[in-house]
């Protein structure tokens, strides 16, 4: 039996974005997400990271968690064309694998099919100069994603690995990482490794 995984932020005790993680959830599960939540107390208002477990009928395990985002600067690009990742499993021995080949920088994008993807972790946009753009084919559809592009905040587009140094700017983005201008990571020649 498959295990997934949902991460959900939780900010001044309400989980946020219930409604697009039920959304991912009914891709491969039973699991109803509300109920649970109604069942975890959450008693202080710092921000914090709800992940949980589950398979195809049911909540495994969760772990409540503060978070604390990190600050990352450097990318080292990475191909792998064999990468399944379009449901958030459990296991994430292939991209911790991935990840572990980032050397000096900070964190990796991973490359499919001459396309660019994701991050180990969070969904990529970048800036064009007009607009903000996603990856059309991304490893997974991040929640906070299907969000932007419901809200018309971002657009998707093939974006190919020899157009990345010519973005000015790009932020990750998941469910601990929403949109934010002021989270936005300039681009310089440094900040792809190849």
């Amino acid at each position: 039996m498959s295990q997934f995984l949902e991460t959900i932020a939780i900010v001044n005790k309400i989980p946020q974005h219930v409604s697009y993680h039920q959304q991912r959830i009914d891709a491969c599960s039973l699991v109803q997400i509300e109920p649970f939540l109604q069942r975890i107390s959450f008693a202080t208002n710092k921000l914090y990271k709800l992940s949980v477990i589950y398979n195809e009928t049911q909540v495994e395990k969760y772990q409540l968690i503060p978070y604390q985002s990190k600050v990352i600067k450097t990318f080292k690009i990475l191909i792998d064309n064999n990468l399944d990742y379009s449901f958030k499993f459990a296991d994430r021995t292939h991209l911790d694998q991935l990840k572990s080949k980032k050397g000096s920088c900070d964190e990796i994008i991973i490359i499919k099919n001459e396309e660019v993807t994701d991050c180990s972790f969070a969904n990529l946009i970048f800036w064009d100069g007009k607009r903000w753009i996603t990856p059309e084919n991304p490893l997974l559809a991040g929640t906070c994603r299907a969000r932007l592009l419901e809200e018309g905040v971002i657009e998707t587009q093939k974006i190919s690995v020899k157009q990345l140094p010519s973005f000015s700017k790009m932020m990750l983005i998941n469910a601990m990482l929403d949109f934010n201008e002021k989270r936005a990571i300039l681009i310089s020649p440094d900040t792809f490794v190849f």
